[in-house]
């Protein structure tokens, strides 16, 4: 008579847990192919900012029409003398920009410079005037008792450990 409490099934075959994780790792292992699309899609732009490095070093100006015409169409090697000698030869190199040049903006402030120096002139000297009536104060003072006098009209506590 079988057990009940046996851990051998006889109706099924015991599976082998070996080949089931084998499996499962080869399926995880296997790309997709929107996986596929996408890494090429990384891989293209990887190249085409690699080959724009590859311009921009050469000393072209990548923003420029006529260049980018010409980083499309190059096909040879992505040196760096390679692009320069294929450009000179076209005069790419030696044109200028037919672009004007945009002056930095330049900050005008709305205040006026009277204005700010008066700032200015209001911030010099830094020390309180009361720190220095104070200091004053405390020098004129003859013994303890005026000292503490001082010392407690100008809102601090003598003997305040007490």
């Amino acid at each position: 008579m079988a057990n009940p409490n046996s851990t051998q099934n006889t109706d099924q075959k015991p599976e082998n847990f070996r080949r089931v994780y084998e499996d499962k790792i080869s399926s995880l292992s296997q790309r997709t192919d929107e996986q596929d699309k996408v890494l090429a899609e990384k891989d293209a732009l990887i190249q085409r900012l690699q080959n724009q490095n590859s311009f921009r070093d050469a000393g072209l100006d990548t923003s420029d029409r006529l260049n980018e015409m010409f980083m499309n169409a190059y096909q040879g090697d992505m040196s760096v003398e390679a692009i320069q000698s294929e450009a000179s030869s076209l005069g790419l190199l030696d044109r200028q920009p037919a672009r004007s040049v945009q002056q930095p903006y330049e900050y005008q402030d709305s205040m006026g410079d009277e204005a700010q120096q008066r700032i200015v002139a209001a911030g010099q000297g830094g020390d309180p005037i009361a720190l220095k009536s104070l200091d004053d104060a405390m020098n004129g003072a003859k013994n303890a008792t005026e000292l503490q006098a001082v010392w407690e009209a100008a809102g601090n506590v003598w003997n305040g450990a007490v």
